[in-house]
Order: C-alpha cells, then structure tokens, then sequence
C-alpha cells in the first residue's frame, strides 16, 4: 500500500545552498533536523560521505524516522541514493511497513531493541546496505543490539555510524530518555556505555593482529576496519578486500615474530 505523507512532495536537490562551504549543514537546516546546527553533524557528515556520493547505487538504513526531516535530507542529498529505509516508532507512521509514493523511502515500525523486527526487515529489505545510521532511542544498550543485528547486512566498505552518544555518559541512577531507563553503570569507564565498549573493541578488532586478543564469540570483530570518535558519534567502518589482506596474520611483516598469539578475550 502507497501512502501519502510529509514525505510525498520529495524534489530534486535545493541548489540555493550552493556553493556554499557548509551546504551539508545548509540542507540540514532547511529540512529541519537536528543533525544540522543542534549537534553539528554536517561537519563529520560532509567529509565521511563524500566517498558514497558516486555514480554506484546507495543503499541507506536509518534507526530513528521522528518526523521524517532526515528521510527527506538523504534523498536530496544523495543524487545516487536508490533504496533509504527508516525505522521509527510512535510518530507519523500508521503501518509496520510503509511503502511511500513515487520515492525510494520504505518506513519500518518498531523497536530497534527488537530483533526479530531487525531480522524481519532484512529480510522484507534485502539488507545490503552501504550506510546504516542509528538515531534511534539513544540507549547505550540499545544501540549495541541494533549494532550486532545490523553489522553483517552492511556492504564492505560501509559505514556503521551510532549518534547521539553522549547517553553514554549519563552515569545517575534512573536516568532515562523516551520513558525507558538505562542499565547502569554509564559514564567514563562505565561497563554499560557505548562509548566504553568500542574503546575496548579497538584493540579485539582493528589492532587485534598486534594486541594478540581474539573474541571468537564476536562474529563481527574480524570485519571492522576502523573505529572512528567524533563528536557525538562513532563511525564503524566495514572492512574491504585490501583491509582483509593487510589483517592477515599469515601475511609476511616486518615484525611477525612479535606478533602475539591469538587469546580469548571477552568483550
């Protein structure tokens, strides 16, 4: 079923932003999201994307639709962009799954704590996907579920991006966003932030070859490339061919026989 709503009056790019350096932010601003001038996104958005914004076919997941501003903000700004699902719940949407006239947006209802949800949506989407952004509930552990379920549909190459972190550091008893409270202990060195658990995963995943710390119970691990900390956001990208070459550790290096061998570590 084709339904009609805010995002049915969908146009090409607004070319009044341009040539203007801060044009992300620009179109930000225009189609009223928060990632614009409230947190500042466009300044790690302009840079990190600038790769995606080719001829090849983008696939594009976001967790948090609210009131469909950033649905409409990838269309516009990605010329490429052939398939955007969003997740939301509570908000504009009427069915689990809206298919919405004459645009490549698909709109999912649900928990993004739910996996059989996640699962389903992969499975009804094709999964697939080049860039996976989780603006979702912000709770610490909600975003690492979305994460585990999510992280094996994104393309090699991709980006895995959580916003919205500072929840990490909301370290008093019974703090709480939408309602629903956060398992503690958050804050710096808190076992339950976010931000603490992708600290740790650097050396399991991206220096795992040099800090001899193996998690096989972490599927994902071995297929991160990098970990990025930027304000208010980690950036989690997928790894590609020639990271798996350089990863190998049957590779021949300069200093393979430092290179320790490989242990469990729970993560």
């Amino acid at each position: 079923r084709h339904v009609t709503n805010i995002l049915s009056s969908m146009h090409p790019i607004d070319t009044s932003c341009y040539p203007a350096s801060m044009t992300l932010g620009c179109l930000m601003m225009k189609h009223g999201t928060d990632k614009g001038f409230e947190h500042g996104f466009f300044r790690s958005y302009a840079r990190i994307f600038r790769p995606f914004l080719g001829s090849m076919p983008l696939r594009m997941l976001e967790i948090g639709v609210a009131n469909g501003a950033s649905m409409n903000l990838w269309t516009r700004y990605f010329p490429n962009l052939s398939v955007l699902h969003g997740i939301g719940y509570s908000n504009f949407q009427l069915e689990r799954k809206m298919l919405l006239k004459n645009s490549l947006v698909t709109l999912y209802k649900g928990k993004q704590q739910d996996t059989k949800f996640l699962n389903w949506i992969l499975e009804d989407g094709g999964g697939n996907y080049d860039l996976i952004i989780d603006d979702g509930s912000h709770d610490p552990a909600h975003q690492m579920i979305s994460f585990d379920s999510l992280f094996h549909a994104l393309n090699p190459g991709g980006l895995y991006i959580i916003e919205d972190i500072e929840t990490s550091y909301w370290d008093v008893e019974h703090s709480a966003l939408y309602g629903d409270p956060f398992k503690q202990p958050l804050g710096v060195s808190g076992t339950e932030s976010v931000v603490e658990k992708w600290k740790n995963a650097i050396d399991i995943s991206v220096n795992g070859l040099y800090s001899g710390i193996d998690a096989p119970h972490l599927e994902h691990m071995p297929m991160i490339a990098s970990i990025s900390f930027e304000q208010n956001m980690i950036i989690i990208r997928k790894s590609d061919v020639s990271d798996q070459i350089f990863r190998d550790p049957g590779r021949s290096y300069i200093f393979s026989d430092r290179v320790k061998q490989y242990k469990q570590h729970k993560f």
